[in-house]
């Protein structure tokens, strides 16, 4: 892989009309571990693993230079260039950037049920995403413009979500509709319950996305380090980009102003 390449996908399945993955244990994806893009779909018995005390180990910068420089490509990439802040560095404990976007379970299609699973990761758990083509997404010629009927249920979740998105503003109206989380433990787990939004594709001109119809119920988050439940823009500040009236977030909850 070329250094702007990301890293690969372990199981990437797309474009597909019934299908069903059951009895499967991934370990330790370097990226999203299973994302499939589907129509009338099932995963069930299922179980990721990724190993979050050792992809999250710190390291400790012990000198000026040399411990410096080994990790200053990786660090940059990221957007740290720790040369740069010299002496500063010393000493300080810096977080692996191998454990981000290691997403458990990602659908993306319509009909689909995901059940009895284990997820242990250090991203989403689940990610329900839209279709990346949005309105002119197509399964076997078939139009598909939104991820919806989804139901994820019996699961075991500790990551960054229970989720829902990113969802952005896109010319090709990016959805995700009537989706259904249900009886689902969450020990330890980063976060909770999570619908996010994303930056826009083309600075909001004529961009819109929508996310309607989801529902948590019988759920027990134990201890989460971060939120039990996050609703709003997903985790990162993006690079370049600040808050603004140009691209507004509309929450439509039922009882709320």
């Amino acid at each position: 892989l070329s250094d702007d390449a990301v890293r690969p996908r372990l199981i990437m399945i797309d474009d597909v009309e019934g299908l069903l993955v059951e009895n499967l244990t991934l370990i330790n994806s370097p990226y999203w571990t299973l994302t499939f893009f589907a129509r009338n779909a099932e995963v069930r018995h299922t179980n990721v693993f990724v190993d979050r005390a050792y992809q999250s180990r710190a390291l400790t910068v012990t000198s000026e230079t040399d411990e410096a420089e080994s990790h200053q490509r990786r660090l940059t990439r990221v957007g740290n260039s720790i040369l740069n802040y010299l002496p500063d560095w010393v000493g300080r404990s810096i977080r692996q950037p191998q454990d981000l976007n290691t997403d458990g379970i990602d659908p993306i299609g319509e009909n689909i049920w995901i059940h009895d699973c284990v997820v242990q990761n250090a991203d989403d758990s689940v990610g329900v995403k839209p279709p990346q083509q949005g309105r002119l997404a197509t399964i076997q010629g078939q139009n598909v413009p939104c991820t919806r009927n989804v139901t994820v249920s019996n699961m075991v979740l500790t990551g960054f979500g229970a989720s829902v998105g990113s969802v952005g503003p896109h010319e090709n109206v990016l959805c995700v509709e009537n989706v259904t989380f249900r009886n689902i433990s969450m020990p330890g787990t980063g976060k909770g319950i999570h619908i996010k939004s994303n930056q826009p594709h083309n600075n909001c001109q004529n961009e819109s996305s929508y996310v309607s119809n989801i529902l948590y119920e019988d759920f027990v988050i134990h201890r989460p380090f971060w939120w039990a439940i996050w609703i709003g823009p997903q985790q990162q500040h993006e690079p370049g980009t600040k808050f603004d009236q140009n691209c507004p977030l509309a929450y439509g909850v039922p009882g709320f102003g």
